[in-house]
């Protein structure tokens, strides 16, 4: 999918000029108006990969100013360089005008605008204007796809954050307001179920990057037990498994480090990747990849964990202490995650990088197999079911790491199946995924904020195992909040403590 992310067509998702005054101004638009636009197939595939790159946006350089640390910081995996402290270092002074967390909050609702805008196109044109019928099933499975993972990621870290599922093209309707309880988490596995049964399980291998069945079914389980832990409604759990049971034609790699590798991308691993690519004319780092699309730029930023790179001055993140004491001495995934002497970290640019600027054209794996078999056996035990199947899953895990160390590595052991305990077992199972999915997404820090809001763990009174941070969390931490600017122009009520 990465040359789908080239010259593409600038779709702006609004109604323009509707203001003037006509007796006054009479000018032609600039760009077809969306009730020109969608009248082909060709057109609606531009307006889908639309929307595959304002998830782009979120990995850029975004002019100087990475936001990454939104979800990276939080939680006990990361840290900072000493006397570079963040305020997303375990939410600690974060501003409702810090222009990171404006920035990640404005991008997943025009991701989610984009999305709404393609599914209400879809079902008034029907699928009268596609050559394809599959085709516009497939597109409708994307846009759906990519709305649940936004809805899934607001809800963790804005809590409350408006629920929009409509076109909003009016000054009425936008004046949004609130969500309450669960109803992110409900709508992201509404929308997951559906586009589990409509996308295909794969692509053309130059369609490579676009959402498959496997990519659905597999953030489908994962929200459905972090809502099953959440709600103790073992029904979610049950639909979780068959989830997860639905993931075919996925595997393991036997070397884990080739995950964060430019050259091994879109691999039998990756369930779903952010797109970066090379490109004829250059890459722009300083631009939000649409902003210049027609020139194809698409590439990302891992400026903040590459010692080689010019920073700009972009504070570094480092492995905590609590993390690096967590790994067993010999694990082989270590030295493909952080450098044991210094704390750099490793993932991605680990590999086949020879950055001196602040670039990178190596993707974002979003969600891998790995995290699906740790979710399947966190399902497994919260359920009742069988403790050894569970373990059996998280020894898979364990198993590639081990031999990915190379012939008569015995480090990490297995995990020994006959333990009754399920308290050992879901710690087993929590410890594994802090290590093997260590500085990717935001998965410790979901799975902190879910232990904390079930009462399995209290932050307040918790070592982050970051000496440069304070560490006196208070429960309004849970959720950042919502930007200044959001809340003076609608309905929202901050959120509480801000």
């Amino acid at each position: 999918m990465k040359r789908l992310y080239k010259n593409l067509l600038m779709v702006i998702f609004f109604i323009a000029f509707n203001s003037c005054n006509e007796s006054n101004i009479d000018l032609e638009a600039p760009f077809a108006s969306d009730e020109e636009f969608f009248s082909n197939e060709d057109e609606f595939q531009t307006a889908v990969f639309g929307i595959y790159q304002k998830l782009q946006n979120f990995y850029t350089f975004n002019v100087n100013n990475p936001i990454h640390e939104v979800w990276l910081m939080p939680g006990d995996n990361a840290t900072t360089e000493t006397g570079r402290l963040v305020p997303f270092n375990n939410f600690t002074e974060i501003s409702t005008t810090d222009v990171h967390l404006q920035q990640y909050y404005k991008l997943s609702y025009q991701l989610i605008a984009r999305a709404n805008t393609v599914l209400e196109k879809l079902e008034e044109r029907g699928t009268g204007v596609f050559d394809d019928q599959n085709l516009a099933n497939y597109n409708q499975g994307e846009a759906l796809f990519l709305r649940g993972l936004m809805f899934f990621r607001l809800w963790h870290f804005f809590g409350t954050a408006p629920l929009i599922t409509e076109v909003i093209d009016n000054t009425e309707a936008a004046s949004v307001t609130n969500s309450s309880g669960t109803q992110l988490l409900d709508a992201a596995i509404e929308d997951l179920q559906a586009a589990s049964q409509l996308l295909p399980s794969s692509w053309s291998d130059d369609l490579l990057g676009r959402a498959t069945s496997g990519a659905a079914f597999g953030l489908l389980g994962k929200v459905l037990t972090y809502r099953g832990v959440l709600s103790g409604n073992n029904g979610d759990f049950t639909s979780a498994i068959t989830a997860f049971n639905s993931v075919t034609g996925y595997a393991l790699l036997a070397d884990f480090g080739a995950n964060f590798d430019e050259t091994f991308e879109n691999n039998a691993e990756s369930l779903f990747e952010v797109q970066f690519s090379r490109n004829s004319l250059g890459n722009n780092y300083w631009l939000l990849a649409d902003v210049q699309a027609g020139d194809g730029d698409a590439g990302g930023t891992w400026v903040m964990f590459d010692e080689r790179t010019d920073q700009r001055g972009v504070p570094r993140v480092m492995a905590t202490t609590g993390l690096m004491n967590l790994f067993e001495a010999g694990d082989p995934r270590i030295t493909e995650s952080y450098d044991p002497t210094t704390g750099n970290v490793l993932k991605y640019v680990n590999r086949g990088n020879t950055s001196g600027n602040p670039g990178s054209f190596n993707n974002s794996r979003v969600l891998r197999y790995s995290d699906v078999l740790l979710m399947q056996a966190w399902a497994i035990a919260e359920s009742g079911g069988s403790l050894s199947q569970a373990i059996e899953l998280v020894n898979q895990v364990r198993t590639r790491a081990r031999e990915f160390g190379g012939a008569g590595n015995t480090i990490p052991a297995d995990r020994p199946t006959n333990e009754t305990d399920q308290s050992t077992v879901l710690q087993w199972i929590l410890d594994e995924r802090r290590m093997e999915l260590a500085f990717e997404e935001a998965h410790r820090w979901f799975d902190l904020r879910l232990l904390h809001l079930t009462d399995r763990l209290d932050l307040q009174n918790y070592d982050f195992g970051d000496p440069s941070a304070e560490t006196d969390f208070d429960n309004n931490e849970l959720v950042y909040p919502f930007p200044a600017n959001e809340v003076e122009v609608t309905d929202l009520n901050q959120n509480e403590n801000y």
